[in-house]
């Protein structure tokens, strides 16, 4: 501030025209980055949902409240949703997507998601969790199950490496016939979004013959 003071103001005025500038290019530069992003994105969903005969819904959303995608309708005989949704987390937003399928299956919920540093801790303080008899794969996920049968009844080896080939951050559950994959969201791809289809149908069989857990 003493230095520009102590300037001629022409000089000044040049310096804060120039801030100015820079801040309104940046910013310009930030909301395009964004909106070609959303572009690319919504180009996919839209791919995906005409591959598949599938209905899509856009939300362009304003500065207030961030836009959504859902894609709806039945494959391989299940009804199936895919959507997007924002969580808080802090003072800071995370946009996931999940791909919701349901038909009819046996009572009982069970979860499987990405280990945390807390879950680790938990382990070597003698915490007991479920283990399906794949190292790689307990050593990743935590899965959580009632009845504790269910979960070796639903996540047989073709659905358990269908989990582990999500590139981003998993969330997978059960609950009595509905299947729900979600992931932490982005600009997901074609390939992307079938693989997240793919975990719950999968689950088609299941659903078909309503097996009962052991």
């Amino acid at each position: 501030m003493l230095l520009l003071a102590d300037s001629d103001p022409t000089r000044a005025l040049i310096a804060v025209s120039g801030m100015f500038l820079l801040a309104t290019g940046l910013m310009v530069f930030i909301v395009r980055f964004h909106a070609r992003r959303r572009a690319r994105r919504e180009a996919n969903w839209r791919k995906f949902a005409l591959e598949n005969r599938l209905q899509i819904h856009v939300d362009p959303g304003n500065w207030l409240k961030p836009g959504s995608l859902r894609v709806s309708g039945e494959v391989a005989g299940l009804s199936l949703e895919l959507s997007t949704y924002t969580v808080k987390v802090g003072k800071h937003r995370q946009e996931w997507a999940r791909a919701n399928a349901r038909g009819h299956g046996p009572a009982g919920s069970f979860s499987v998601r990405e280990m945390e540093f807390l879950d680790h801790v938990g382990g070597l303080l003698g915490s007991r969790d479920i283990e399906l008899g794949n190292p790689a794969f307990d050593k990743r996920f935590k899965v959580k199950s009632a009845p504790e049968s269910l979960v070796g009844l639903v996540l047989d080896p073709p659905l358990q490496e269908q989990i582990a080939k999500q590139a981003r951050v998993v969330k997978f559950s059960y609950v009595d016939g509905e299947a729900e994959v979600a992931w932490m969201g982005g600009n997901e791809s074609v390939e992307q979004l079938s693989e997240a289809v793919e975990c719950t149908r999968l689950f088609g069989t299941l659903k078909r013959t309503g097996k009962a857990p052991l």
